[in-house]
């Protein structure tokens, strides 16, 4: 077995579309982007744990409501609500509203508007606007006024550390390399897309996984890939880096995204 270890930011066009793919279907633009091109109305919504889709039945940690609405002939407007389960499922907690609005001429595409709200302990709103380049960031409080304009998020002014990065996917490479040949033909690959997330209030993690089922892989496979990946983040010990934090010391989830990818050469 051959593992090629690529980095969060460059990684193989395979590895790519396995991104792709998860990120359109947890924004929804997986049918938005043809809604909005034809300018229809639409409400729909999923289920999730992390990003990966999940029922409504069971299982699931946020759900996201999308909704598409033809302001008028030149103007789409979409939002994506997303709200975090509580102990049941009428205990939903809005987390994020974000609504973009498409501005088009003679039915083209011309440019688009969004501003996303992220809400916090203590009523506290990080508000972030877009429009075409220019980026505005920042925090309001439970009344409504600017507490500042570079945002109430600690990952919203700072990048994650690199070092930590590294070390994770160097634990995973030394692991992984030990576990025993994947039962893959010549040119097939496996394709990884791990996410990690530190509980703030259990101190724990939680480890999510892709779909491996679609891969050729025994059963004995995909233990082995789980078992060694799960190792090496449990092992991992949990310090404030690993967590998101506001301006008052409150601690939040801070999803990681590592892609990682395995073949037979």
């Amino acid at each position: 077995m051959s593992l090629i270890f690529c980095s969060f930011i460059v990684y193989g066009q395979s590895l790519k579309a396995v991104f792709d793919k998860t990120d359109k279907v947890y924004s929804g633009h997986d049918l938005i982007k043809e809604l909005v091109q034809q300018q229809k109305d639409t409400q729909f919504t999923r289920y999730f744990k992390a990003i990966y889709p999940t029922d409504s039945v069971d299982g699931w940690e946020h759900k996201i409501a999308y909704e598409g609405v033809q302001l008028k002939d030149s103007v789409y407007q979409y939002t994506l609500s997303k709200y975090k389960r509580g102990v049941s499922q009428a205990d939903s907690e809005a987390i994020l509203v974000s609504t973009k609005v498409f501005f088009f001429k003679d039915k083209n595409y011309r440019n688009s508007r969004m501003i996303s709200r992220k809400f916090l302990k203590g009523g506290y709103i990080e508000e972030k606007e877009k429009e075409g380049n220019s980026v505005r960031l920042k925090c309001l409080n439970s009344e409504g006024e600017t507490v500042n304009d570079n945002g109430c998020l600690k990952y919203s002014r700072v990048n994650f550390p690199k070092h930590k990065f590294k070390r994770l996917y160097s634990d995973m490479y030394h692991k992984l390399f030990k576990v025993a040949s994947l039962e893959l033909g010549q040119d097939e690959k496996v394709n990884i897309r791990l996410m990690i997330v530190a509980d703030p209030k259990t101190n724990k993690w939680n480890i999510y996984f892709n779909d491996l089922d679609k891969y050729n892989l025994s059963e004995q496979n995909k233990y082995q890939i789980i078992a060694a990946l799960s190792k090496v983040v449990n092992s991992e010990p949990i310090d404030k880096t690993y967590f998101d934090e506001d301006l008052y010391g409150n601690l939040y989830e801070y999803p990681i995204s590592i892609p990682i990818q395995l073949e037979n050469i």
